[in-house]
């Protein structure tokens, strides 16, 4: 992961110390970018409307996703 750059590694002394290169917001927002473009060609309706009916999604959920 040193290598994909998604990890920083500090060595100190004999050990090496690892932390996050990339924070979890951009984490979050490139994979649901790649999960719309691969599975719903890029349109955000379609990826509601699966969650919808799988997840059983009550009036009021709807109601906030309006």
């Amino acid at each position: 992961m040193v290598t994909k750059r998604t990890l920083k590694r500090c060595k100190n002394g004999k050990r090496y110390f690892y932390s996050h290169a990339i924070s979890r917001d951009d984490v979050v927002e490139e994979e649901t970018k790649g999960l719309l473009l691969r599975f719903f060609n890029d349109k955000m309706a379609p990826l509601l409307t699966h969650f919808a009916h799988y997840k059983k999604t009550s009036a009021q959920g709807l109601k906030e996703i309006e």
